[in-house]
């Protein structure tokens, strides 16, 4: 410890651990630092950066005076904040524990570092680093490469920040950045902040990237989203902060209500594993913002998370398994909840078909941010691990202009292929269209009969030059999705992510959709799951549910606002649907209430005046095909199955990937009267994870849902968690709490 300079010893917190880095932006033969993360003796987590000397280097004289100047300014600079904080605060709210900063060439004002799932939140103050000096930023960017992933706080009991008496405090959560398990996470160098430039590059295994990473920015939700974002910025070269919303655009969402099934007794939709939604506000959350409603789509948040559903027989030739859970429901004891889960069949790597993909790579200017361009070289550096040599890969890029950067490539030439990929340079307009239009050109060049051929979008969606109509586009995709090429959607960024336009590509495109703000999140996708993100297994997949007037009073559909469909739709296969991967899992919640119970709810529709959703079996006068006839109910009476019980039955229908014609599957089902309780884990996992998107949406009919309650649901319900991630949603949704809570202290319930 005498290593240290005085005043700036780690010693002088109780608890304190130190590490030692090499700073680049000194000489590293001449001078170390260290990095400290410590508990306080109130319990709070504080973090010490210092530069230090060893008793080898001596200060030279001329650093010394402005050192003292540079503490002592910091220190007058502390106390005047904190006296202004404090006749801000309500006098019934005691002012958060503070650490300081301590710094060569720059003095920050006193930082909270205990909000977040750690402590209580509190006002956070904007950190000045000026370009030429970020050595704040640098130490927290070497301190998140150099420190090995934190454990986790327990998860069991308690409500969000809670802690047991004479507990010590949860370490800082400073995740890692350029690792994980399995991955060697070393300081690199960093480059002066002059603008330019991407995250290190990260040597691979064959896989590569096996493990999990942390986020770009904020890299913890425990560290002031200011602070966190300008240490990211600088070290990869850039010192714009991030908007929070900005030019973002979301679909209108209307919210589904409950319908009455002896009027409306089928429910037609299409589906599909979009999980796009989630990570995205999870983005917005650990940013500290609350999401607008239109952002949470709660078939997307469900969809995120894979369930133990049963894998299919093969001897049937169904390409999925599907279950169907019937049990209490967890916020309005009056009303059952219905689970239907499908799994599709698994495919191993080494057995899947070829792929022809084309990286269709968005370089304009408002790609430049470390969050975009410098994330989707190390997402796709992570794909191109994942390739054959019987794969094939081309890359096109688009700004004013699109251009050809690498013709299509076989996969085991991978120095070529990562070589293309690091010489992606953002700058530009963004005539996206006009990159879509060269990246099916390359895709048809290299099309495979019999295997996989994709063109897979990475950008933040926004579009300015050219073609820039939606629609327009979204027939042009369609066309190829029907040739036999398909689009993956993957968005990038903050500030100005086109999201509905990007969702409506890919669902046009026979493809899915997701939102990577992160190397762990990018290795989800394209590493975890790549198999179920580039084979699809089933295309146009459409679920009908019919309800059993008997037994259920009304019904509403949790989700897939945007995936409805009319009953007629259901055998209609010139209808497109959705697709669904190999090894995907999906879930549809349904509530019911039984007959007799009244809902009280305003959200409720009684399908007054219209005419009874049923078919006769025979065609539509215009040759559409006929809605089948209704199971449980004809125009005049209920029917005998209506009196064995049933509650609903489930039809899914769908078609192979290279067959036009569809298959049917039929499942009826029956309520055995499970408790919440009783139900499986994954019921009320699945529960917890749609209650909290309501909860977020703040809809009137769901009022009743507290983030208490679905925290404890989500504890009670993590069972097997491959990868982390149900336990991840806990944390999430304990930060959605405080940041609820910080919310209505300062009046801000209703929604900016």
């Amino acid at each position: 410890m005498s290593d240290l300079l005085p005043g700036v010893r780690p010693d002088a917190i109780p608890g304190a651990v130190a590490d030692t880095y090499t700073d680049p932006i000194v000489d590293p033969s001449t001078a170390t630092g260290t990095v400290t993360a410590a508990a306080g003796a109130n319990g709070a987590n504080a973090l010490s950066v210092a530069p230090a000397l060893t008793r080898t280097q001596l200060l030279p004289p001329r650093f010394a005076p402005r050192l003292l100047l540079t503490l002592g300014l910091a220190i007058l600079l502390a106390a005047t904040v904190a006296c202004n904080r404090s006749a801000e605060e309500p006098e019934a709210v005691a002012p958060a524990p503070r650490a300081t900063m301590a710094v060569q060439s720059i003095a920050a004002p006193a930082v909270d570092l205990s909000s977040g799932p750690f402590g209580p939140p509190a006002p956070v103050d904007k950190l000045a680093v000026k370009p030429d000096i970020p050595h704040t930023a640098t130490a927290l960017f070497l301190q998140m490469q150099a420190t090995p992933p934190p454990s986790r706080p327990a998860t069991g009991g308690g409500e969000a920040g809670e802690r047991a008496e004479g507990a010590p405090a949860a370490p800082l959560p400073l995740p890692l950045m350029g690792g994980g398990p399995g991955i060697a996470a070393t300081p690199v160098p960093l480059a002066p902040a002059t603008g330019g430039g991407g995250p290190p590059a990260s040597d691979s295994a064959e896989y590569g990237y096996q493990g999990r990473s942390s986020r770009f920015a904020p890299p913890t939700p425990g560290l002031p989203p200011d602070l966190a974002a300008t240490a990211t910025a600088l070290a990869y070269g850039s010192s714009q902060p991030a908007a929070p919303f900005g030019r973002e655009d979301y679909g209108r969402i209307i919210p589904n209500v409950f319908h009455d099934p002896g009027l409306e007794p089928l429910s037609t939709l299409s589906i599909d594993v979009d999980t796009a939604a989630y990570s995205n506000v999870r983005r917005m959350i650990e940013d500290g913002n609350w999401p607008p409603a239109d952002a949470v789509r709660i078939e997307e948040f469900v969809n995120y998370f894979s369930y133990a559903d049963p894998l299919p027989d093969p001897s049937t030739g169904v390409p999925f398994g599907v279950r169907v859970e019937v049990a209490g429901h967890p916020w309005a004891p009056e009303r059952r909840l219905v689970r239907l889960g499908i799994r599709g069949r698994e495919i191993e790597r080494r057995h899947r078909p070829a792929v022809n993909l084309v990286f269709l790579v968005d370089v304009s200017g408002s790609m430049s941010s470390p969050d975009k361009l410098p994330l989707v070289r190390e997402s796709l550096r992570m794909l191109t691990y994942q390739l054959r040599a019987d794969d094939r890969v081309a890359i096109v890029t688009y700004a004013g202009n699109a251009r050809t950067v690498l013709g299509s490539t076989p996969g085991d030439h991978k120095q070529m292929i990562l070589g293309a990929i690091d010489q992606l340079t953002p700058g530009g307009g963004t005539n996206g269209a006009a990159g879509i239009v060269t990246a099916y050109e390359k895709a048809r060049e290299g099309f495979l009969d019999g295997g996989v051929n994709r063109v897979v979008l990475a950008t933040d969606g926004d579009f300015n030059v050219g073609l820039t109509s939606t629609p327009t586009l979204t027939d042009f995709v369609a066309e190829q999705a029907a040739e036999g090429i398909a689009l993956t959607a993957v968005g990038y960024g903050m500030g100005n992510l086109q999201d509905d336009r990007l969702e409506s590509l890919s669902n046009r495109g026979d493809g899915n959709y997701a939102y990577i703000d992160s190397l762990e999140e990018a290795s989800k996708v394209f590493v975890d799951q790549v198999t179920a993100t580039l084979v699809t297994i089933a295309r146009d997949v459409k679920l009908q549910v019919e309800f059993n007037p008997a037994e259920v009073g009304a019904y509403r559909l949790l989700g897939y606002e945007n995936r409805l469909l009319a009953p007629q739709d259901f055998n209609d296969d010139t209808v497109d649907a959705g697709e669904v991967g190999a090894g995907h899992t999906l879930t549809v919640l349904y509530e019911i209430a039984p007959p007799g119970v009244s809902l009280d709810d305003p959200a409720v529709d009684d399908g007054a005046e219209r005419p009874l959703h049923g078919g006769t079996g025979a065609d539509d006068p215009d040759g559409r095909p006929a809605v089948d006839p209704l199971r449980y109910q004809d125009r005049i009476a209920l029917t005998e199955h209506a009196e064995r019980g049933e509650l609903l039955s489930v039809k899914v229908r769908w078609k192979e990937p290279e067959n036009e014609n569809s298959a049917l599957l039929t499942v009826p089902v029956f309520d055995h009267d499970l408790d919440f309780a009783e139900a499986s884990d994954d019921l009320r996992f699945a529960a917890a994870v749609a209650a909290f998107g309501l909860a977020l949406r703040e809809a009137e009919s769901d009022a009743a849902i507290e983030l208490s309650a679905v925290l404890r649901m989500a504890r009670g319900a993590i069972g097997l968690d491959p990868g982390g991630y149900r336990t991840d949603f806990v944390s999430l949704a304990e930060q959605a709490l405080l940041l609820q809570e910080r919310r209505s202290r300062i009046g801000m319930l209703s929604r900016p």
